[in-house]
Formats: C-alpha cells, sequence, structure tokens
C-alpha cells in the first residue's frame, strides 16, 4: 500500500462535512469549533497529522474514549443491559477517517475480499443472500450434495486481539507506516464515566477493535 498522502483541502471537506451534534472527546473540542475555524484549523491539522502518521505516534488524548454506558432493558444492575457509546476525540476521527478510506481503497483495488459482502460499498446482507440462494439452487439442479454451516459469533469486535489484527494488516500489504501507527492506536485507555455513581475509571483494553461514528 502507498503511503497516506494528507491535505489540507481533504480536511476542510472533512470538518465541513461534520455534524454539529457529534459528541467531543476528552479534548472538549467540538465540531462547530473545527467548523467556524476550518481556514486555520484544516491546515494545523494537516500538520499534526502528517506528523502524527510519520512517527506513528499519537497525541495522548487521542487514545482516550470516553465510554458511556447506555441501558438497553433488562435489570439495571446487570452490565450485560447495557451499550457502551465510545466517545473519542472528533480530530481523530478524521484522521482515522482518512486512514481508513486508504486501506479500504487499498484492498478494494487488489481484490483481497471477493467473497465478502459486508462493509463494503454496493453490498450488503441482501446481496450475499441472493448469491447464496443462487450457488445454493446451481448446486441442487447440478444433483450436488450441498451443505451449508452457518456462524453466529457473541460480540465479534469485542473479541479481535490487536496484535493478531495488526499481523493481518501486515500480510495484507500494508505499509509500515500505517502499521506503526495502528499498533499506537489500537491499545485505547478508556475512561468510563457511570452517570449513577460518577465514577471515573480508567481502563487498557487489549482485545476491542475501536469503532467510530464519523
Amino acid at each position: 500500500m502507498s503511503p497516506i498522502i494528507v491535505t489540507v483541502e481533504g480536511i476542510s471537506k472533512l470538518i465541513h462535512g461534520l455534524k454539529l451534534s457529534t459528541s467531543c472527546g476528552v479534548d472538549n473540542i467540538n465540531s462547530k469549533v473545527l467548523k467556524n475555524t476550518s481556514a486555520s484549523s484544516s491546515q494545523i491539522l494537516c500538520h499534526i497529522f502528517q506528523q502524527s502518521l510519520s512517527s506513528g505516534q499519537l497525541p495522548t488524548d487521542w487514545k482516550i474514549a470516553k465510554v458511556i454506558p447506555i441501558f438497553k432493558d433488562g435489570n439495571k444492575h446487570t452490565p450485560g443491559n447495557y451499550r457502551p457509546i465510545s466517545l473519542t476525540c472528533i480530530c481523530c476521527k478524521l484522521l482515522e477517517h482518512i486512514i481508513t478510506s486508504h486501506i479500504y481503497s487499498h484492498l478494494e483495488s487488489n481484490n483481497f475480499f471477493l467473497n465478502q459482502h459486508g462493509f463494503r460499498k454496493a453490498l450488503s446482507c441482501d446481496t450475499q443472500l441472493l448469491e447464496f440462494t443462487s450457488d445454493l439452487h446451481n448446486g441442487m439442479n447440478s444433483n450436488k450434495i450441498v451443505d451449508c454451516i452457518f456462524l453466529d459469533y457473541a460480540k465479534a469486535f469485542d473479541r479481535v486481539a490487536h496484535c493478531r489484527l495488526i499481523a493481518k494488516l501486515s500480510a495484507l500489504k500494508l505499509d509500515s507506516s500505517t502499521l506503526s501507527w495502528l499498533r499506537n492506536f489500537c491499545p485505547i485507555d478508556s475512561s468510563l464515566h457511570l452517570s449513577i455513581t460518577s465514577a471515573r475509571l480508567l481502563h487498557l483494553f487489549h482485545q476491542v477493535c475501536p469503532r467510530a461514528v464519523y
């Protein structure tokens, strides 16, 4: 994969696309501030992003997520009945978006996942179901024995071992700078805020796949 190139124009476009309702992270920089200062903030962020990618390091605040537990249903004293919402710094989300887009383009252009339908443009569970049904009928019409195995992994994104993830990305031929950045990014510190007890805990997760909403 070719090294990631960051431009002021690209960052400015991402800033203007931010929603005002996006919650800020521990740095308390919200999307409104970035939008109102986009001319200068895009230049500053471009420099920070370039330094971050070239060094493989992130600002400390960018590695801390505020985790807000949202109650779903059932017993309020059961931890499993809460859905965690991670609030990370918006500036870091912008860089995550740039890196994700670059990796996605690399994987698509090299046809790494021809049989995958999830998390790909113009593909979904509907296209996967259509392809599966077509293969099933073709096999049966050809008098072949057709066996189907359905797997369901509980909390799959919460069970991703970071070391294995990095090894897999390395095998997919990502460039060294991006891999270094991802190694530094993966051990996310999560600051857990509980509105009931006002407790604040800081915990390091080794098997959580960070997910962000842009």
